[in-house]
């Protein structure tokens, strides 16, 4: 769309469905979500205590730092009301768009 020209409510709603399937698409492309099983294992966190005489371990295994922040960053736009794609104006737009279906 050129400088000048104003966006028809059916283009909005394209544009904003758009954003959030390409952006959809790169949060399934992502490694974490190549294994559902293992994805849906990280949200079991398991906590080891070990008492030792006077000392008291706690231990947790936690997925690797820049494999988390690289999900959260493709993530992070979907949850952001700002952003085309976020996930509320993705629903309205679909919504809008099946408005005349039965």
């Amino acid at each position: 769309m050129s400088r000048g020209q104003t966006e028809t409510l059916d283009e909005k709603h394209q544009r904003l469905l758009e954003a959030f399937v390409l952006r959809a698409r790169r949060v399934e492309e992502h490694s974490l979500a190549a294994d559902w099983d293992a994805l849906v294992e990280l949200t079991r966190m398991s906590i080891n205590v070990r008492v030792d005489r006077d000392e008291v371990w706690i231990s947790y295994e936690l997925p690797p730092e820049e494999v988390v922040e690289s999900a959260a960053a493709r993530i992070r736009p979907i949850l952001l009301e700002q952003e085309d794609c976020f996930h509320m104006k993705a629903l309205s737009a679909l919504g809008y768009t099946c408005r005349a279906a039965p």
